[in-house]
């Protein structure tokens, strides 16, 4: 009869786990390194995708590249005020840069006349742009989210807008963000009606289509965005890079030439990011000018 096999020891069966442990965390680092990698693969398709629509709408006509950029911050700085994930922050962003293209194969005349002022044929057309531009976003998985977002920001709160009539809390959240983002600068650019309206006559024309045009809400939202900015640039400092000091704190979003952002307000800076700055400047061959915080 074999002699019985003698059962392990307490410090063989330590060991044993320790090894089972340390080859779990290995596989599981590997694996969450993976993952970071192919997240950031992923942004950067994405980035690249959205600079290739700016540069687009650019060369079609660069009211609308402005335009785009300028809903685009007006959009993030609401989500940030909203408190919504970094995620769903860089949906609303990215359908504010992307939420015209559709727009690119207007003809000229089009883009240069208000909106209110189209006949039957040029309204038609109008309002396919959102489907429109929905649909060259799709061409790319990843901007679903995004294209979601550009489909509806035409919906009107009362459900008579377009492309689907989609009434209140139907509309997505960040289309309806949107809508009032958008709504803000094309009243002052005059692309709703036949003149450029200041920033109060273009708030007092959004607050007349109150729940109709607009989610109550999220005009709430601006306004509130809107009353914090003018309160932080009274006290906010313009400097060049070369002024720069560790530990001074940025009060708007540093951008890019091309209206893709840089660093975010709130950024906090240390000497290695000063040094960034100062290289990428050099790069440029011109001054940036950036906006901290402190009278």
């Amino acid at each position: 009869m074999p002699d019985p096999v003698d059962p392990p020891d307490d410090a063989a069966i330590r060991e044993e786990l320790l090894k089972s442990t340390a080859v779990l965390e290995q596989r599981l680092h590997q694996r969450t390194e993976e993952l970071r990698k192919a997240h950031l693969q992923l942004r950067q398709n994405m980035l690249t995708t959205v600079k290739a629509f700016i540069a687009l709408l650019g060369l079609r006509h660069p009211s609308l590249a402005s335009h785009s950029k300028r809903v685009a911050y007006t959009a993030r700085l609401m989500a940030n005020h909203l408190g919504m994930g970094a995620d769903e922050v860089q949906q609303v962003f990215f359908a504010g840069l992307l939420h015209d293209v559709g727009k690119i194969s207007f003809p000229d005349n089009m883009l240069g006349t208000p909106v209110r002022t189209f006949n039957n044929e040029q309204m038609a057309r109008y309002r396919m742009h959102p489907v429109d531009t929905e649909n060259a976003l799709l061409l790319l998985e990843e901007m679903a989210p995004v294209a979601q977002l550009v489909r509806h920001h035409h919906e009107n709160f009362d459900g008579k807008g377009f492309p689907d009539g989609l009434q209140g809390d139907a509309i997505p959240y960040g289309a309806r963000l949107l809508a009032v983002a958008d709504g803000y600068d094309a009243f002052q650019q005059g692309t709703v009606v036949s003149s450029h309206l200041t920033q109060y006559a273009a708030l007092d024309a959004m607050e007349k289509a109150r729940g109709q045009r607009y989610d109550p809400q999220m005009l709430d939202v601006l306004l509130e965005v809107l009353a914090a900015q003018r309160q932080t640039r009274q006290c906010e400092r313009e400097l060049h890079v070369s002024e720069l000091e560790p530990g001074m704190t940025l009060n708007r979003d540093l951008v890019r030439k091309d209206g893709m952002p840089l660093l975010a307000a709130g950024q906090v800076l240390a000497q290695g990011l000063i040094e960034r700055l100062h290289a990428y400047q050099r790069t440029l061959g011109e001054d940036l000018l950036v906006y901290v915080r402190g009278a």
